[in-house]
């Protein structure tokens, strides 16, 4: 089961989801933790490696070392805990797109494309042309 390619998509989905909720609301903190982890308690459960190893797993642990002493060294703690949680979100979400199978990369890359293209479309109408206009003179004619 935890080989599966609809436990990849939903270990992405979970981590999209909270990474989502630490973006919008940070304060929410530590609870979101254990369920975006619930595919790595399942792979552990089942014997497996929790995560895809990767090429930059080294980095990215000194990175969230780093990212954990800026938390320690803060002078504002409370705001630099919300901003750990958008930085380990990131790391949750690289680990479950680098453990999509080959089978889910089309399904993945079309619903990234999509998202990206709906963001477009959101700044393209709600961005104020007449404050600061754009440097292509197309945009600001249309």
């Amino acid at each position: 089961m935890v080989h599966s390619h609809w436990f990849a998509l939903a270990d992405l989905a979970l981590a999209a989801l909270c990474g989502a909720i630490w973006v919008a609301r940070p304060q929410v903190g530590f609870w979101l933790l254990p369920i975006a982890l619930l595919p790595w308690y399942g792979r552990l459960a089942a014997g497996c490696f929790p995560f895809k190893r990767t090429a930059f797993d080294g980095l990215i642990a000194v990175f969230l070392l780093t990212a954990g002493v800026g938390v320690w060294a803060a002078y504002d703690r409370p705001a630099a805990v919300d901003k750990f949680w958008v930085i380990g979100s990131a790391v949750l979400l690289y680990y479950a797109l680098a453990g999509q199978p080959e089978t889910n990369e089309g399904a993945v890359a079309g619903a990234f494309s999509g998202l990206g293209a709906l963001i477009a479309v959101y700044f393209i109408l709600s961005h104020n042309w007449l404050d600061q206009p754009s440097d292509l003179a197309v945009l600001n004619r249309i």
